[in-house]
């Protein structure tokens, strides 16, 4: 800019050289005016270049304390994405967020700027007009004088237009660039908080630290799957399985079987593919708590409790017994598990179709806890309802059953 306007001053200094020479009396007054008039113009058309200067320095201002700000605030929060700004002379990386740099905001410096220009040229013309009006009447050498110095004024401030105009398509690519990287950017920082979010959402009920409903996000379903945590002996349990008032048919498909039903907070069943989910990479500690219509409650334990994948027909795996009750579930050690409408018992006949419920039935049962449920009063047929051989009676019910995993 300050190379501009030397230039601009030796050019004018031309002219005023020219006019100067006029021999004629009458021309001290007219050089007087001219002096003057030529004076206003030229500190108009400086002022207009500094205007332009000050436009581009406050973008780069406005660009620098972007860049100092939101890379405080990106270092911050957000992992840092560097950046290249070669295409600025200058070697260095910087972490920065462009978004606050719009398309409206890179169309308003575009107007300004054009804007300029047009002034620029508008004072050109006038200058063109004046010299035409006052000199060319006066010397035809004079006025040749004065083409070549305007001509070369307009040069120079073509050749400024021209720089500012490359600056602003400089910036605007840069700007673009930016932004592009800044969706990138975004793209990963929402990608990586996902990944965060789901990272921090529970699994299992594992850190549990009060009995209720939860939704867990074990890996096979991402979703969500609402489960019952309980809190006992300082342990949080699944809960896969509960009777306690009848008020749930455990009479059911296969597929309903598979998929789970009922309500969590009441009776339910978890759902035979869920319950392969949970325990297939490792077996899982399994827990049925029962208690009798007289209020007696006992419990089978087992250390080591998994289920198949629906290709194996969810077979029972069990194993390492404890508790109060003669374990009998024993006895379904490995079996299939069965529907009404897909016997894979050991029994010639349906043992689902007999005691109306899906279950690890082997020729047929000696623990069937997903029978069908008989209240205190009711008349039970022998080895139906809810049954665990031993603890009940052969024509009792329990009360309450619930089957947890650890």
């Amino acid at each position: 800019m300050k190379l501009a306007g030397f230039v601009l001053l030796f050019c004018f200094g031309i002219v005023f050289h020219g006019i100067l020479c006029f021999p004629e009396p009458r021309s001290n007054a007219i050089l007087s005016d001219i002096e003057r008039k030529i004076d206003d113009l030229r500190n108009d058309l400086m002022g207009e270049v500094v205007d332009k200067r000050n436009v581009i320095a406050t973008l780069v201002d406005a660009l620098i304390r972007l860049i100092e700000n939101n890379a405080k605030e990106s270092m911050r929060q957000k992992p840092i994405v560097f950046l290249n700004t070669a295409s600025l002379d200058k070697h260095w990386y910087i972490p920065i967020d462009i978004t606050s740099v719009n398309d409206s905001a890179i169309m308003q410096f575009r107007n300004k700027t054009e804007k300029l220009n047009q002034n620029l040229l508008s004072q050109i013309k006038q200058m063109e007009d004046f010299y035409s009006q006052k000199l060319l009447s006066e010397s035809a050498d004079k006025g040749t004088k004065y083409n070549k110095s305007s001509l070369q004024i307009n040069t120079i401030i073509h050749n400024i237009n021209r720089s500012i105009d490359s600056f602003t398509s400089h910036m605007t690519d840069y700007i673009s660039r930016l932004q592009s990287e800044n969706s990138a950017f975004q793209r990963v920082c929402n990608t990586f908080e996902a990944g965060n979010e789901v990272k921090n959402k529970r699994i299992s009920c594992q850190d549990v630290k009060e009995s209720g409903v939860y939704t867990i996000y074990p890996d096979f379903k991402p979703s969500g799957l609402q489960v019952y945590c309980e809190v006992d002996r300082e342990k949080a349990w699944l809960i896969i399985q509960r009777r306690k008032d009848g008020t749930v048919d455990f009479d059911r498909t296969w597929n309903e079987y598979k998929a789970g039903f009922g309500d969590v907070r009441g009776e339910f069943w978890l759902g035979n593919e869920y319950i392969h989910h949970l325990t297939k990479d490792k077996p899982r500690q399994l827990r049925i708590d029962m208690e009798t219509f007289e209020k007696t409650r006992k419990y089978a334990m087992y250390n080591e409790f998994s289920v198949t994948s629906e290709a194996q027909k969810y077979r029972l795996n069990i194993d390492g017994f404890s508790g109060d009750v003669i374990d009998h579930l024993k006895y379904h050690q490995g079996q299939m598990f069965s529907t009404y409408d897909s016997d894979n018992d050991s029994n010639r006949g349906c043992c689902a179709c007999s005691y109306h419920a899906g279950w690890w039935f082997n020729g047929c049962h000696n623990v069937n806890i997903n029978g069908k449920y008989y209240y205190k009063h009711e008349s039970v047929p022998s080895h139906h309802g809810v049954y665990w051989e031993g603890f009940t009676g052969s024509t009792e019910s329990l009360k309450t059953v619930e089957s947890k995993i650890h």
